[in-house]
């Protein structure tokens, strides 16, 4: 079975996250795209298979700092990082 998912979502600070999924039986890819109500990069995971050098490829985030590792691999995962985000500030 495929399926994709593309979505927007428009959250409870007025940031946006860019959801996209692609499932099928042999494969999985996937991008989360976080941008503040200005279109401001905060923070994308994916798991294109670049940056091979980190040790949770093919995983990992794009932040302000840079690229870095990520054991955020599900929707459910970085809805998780954002609420907490949201709700500290």
């Amino acid at each position: 079975m495929k399926y994709s998912i593309l979505r927007k979502a428009i959250l409870i600070d007025d940031s946006i996250l860019h959801i996209r999924e692609f499932v099928s039986p042999d494969d999985r890819s996937y991008s989360y795209n976080w941008i503040d109500k200005n279109g401001s990069h905060i923070c994308r995971w994916d798991n294109a298979p670049h940056y091979k050098n980190i040790k949770t490829f093919p995983h990992h985030k794009h932040t302000k700092s840079g690229v870095e590792e990520s054991f955020e691999t599900t929707l459910e995962d970085v809805l998780s990082v954002i609420e907490k985000e949201i709700s500290q500030s």
